[in-house]
């Protein structure tokens, strides 16, 4: 397979501060075509920065200093703003956490899909609501028609999140970028969205960068993961074999906090101690060394290299050992 997406070395900095606070530190990240990779973690290590890294989105108070971002082999930071438009669409969409701060409340979902069709000159004035239907049906859109006249505030939040879809895929991407897609939903229509989406990769042959900090999620849709710490992937690998053995603390850490099947209610579930360290705040050694309980004196002193044990890959000094 060819890899649609490939990030090397991407180091983005708060600007106005000091010159290692950064958000994201050393990234590397790879998807090939029509594979779903998870890129997890705490809220603040970094994956949304990452997805709006990856079409140029980052707010003004983030900019990025070193790396590369190619996106179907062509380094999108090199691009001018005409050509990133075409490649916003064409090559990646993004899905969002929350449909109802992405659609424009003040047009209708009809308008809105085709507006993005007319700019990419995938339809004319004439076919374009024609397509907005076929693109609502294709993420199983009930009543298409009459949804399509309707506004966002008309719409509940999952078939609002079935119409940020459809405009994502408007332009037909090779890159899905959802972030965080199931997370303003209710179990049952969260299934629905998730379900929705390997249908959509099947059909399409599309690949899909999920971003999420549910690991249940993740064992129902990921064929790789990729874990990010302080803006760092710490432990990445094939998702049977992270979820079963995972060899970083942070890790592991992240799976003990999950409920078991058939936990007390009233059970406290276990939580990683500590929070996220800020930017720029580490300034040597493993960056989740204040808050693991394997750490010692060279985890304060010296962060570790990428370690390969198999099919898994991870930064760590005293790694958990595989079953």
């Amino acid at each position: 397979m060819n890899a649609i997406l490939d990030i090397k070395g991407l180091r983005a900095c708060l600007r106005g501060r000091s010159e290692n606070a950064y958000v994201i530190d050393g990234l590397d990240l790879t998807v090939q075509e029509g594979e779903v990779v998870a890129l997890v973690g705490e809220s603040g290590s970094g994956k949304s920065m990452t997805a709006f890294s990856i079409l140029q989105l980052l707010p003004p108070a983030i900019h990025i200093t070193d790396g590369t971002i190619l996106l179907g082999g062509h380094d999108v930071m090199k691009m001018d703003v005409r050509t990133l438009r075409q490649v916003r669409g064409t090559q990646a969409s993004i899905v969002f956490q929350e449909p109802m701060t992405s659609l424009n409340p003040l047009m209708t979902v009809e308008r809105q899909i085709a507006e993005m069709l007319l700019i990419h000159g995938k339809a004319t004035r004439r076919t374009a609501p024609g397509k907005v239907i076929e693109l609502l049906e294709l993420v199983r859109m009930p009543d298409a028609k009459r949804r399509a006249k309707q506004y966002p505030h008309n719409l509940s939040g999952g078939l609002r999140q079935r119409a940020m879809i459809a405009l994502a895929l408007a332009c037909e991407p090779r890159l899905l970028i959802a972030d965080e897609p199931t997370t303003a939903l209710d179990v049952t229509i969260q299934q629905q969205i998730l379900k929705l989406l390997l249908d959509l990769r099947d059909r399409l042959g599309m690949a899909i960068l999920l971003i999420t900090h549910d690991l249940g999620v993740v064992a129902e849709m990921a064929d790789r993961v990729a874990v990010m710490y302080a803006g760092r992937i710490v432990e990445h690998g094939p998702v049977v074999e992270l979820l079963e053995a995972p060899r970083h603390p942070y890790t592991h850490g992240l799976l003990s906090c999950l409920p078991a099947e058939h936990a007390d209610p009233d059970e406290r579930l276990t939580e990683i101690p500590g929070l996220p360290p800020q930017p720029g705040s580490i300034r040597q050694g493993c960056p989740f060394a204040p808050r693991c309980p394997r750490s010692d004196a060279i985890c304060t002193e010296v962060e570790p290299a990428m370690t390969s044990d198999g099919a898994s890959h991870y930064k760590c000094h005293h790694p958990w050992t595989a079953p």
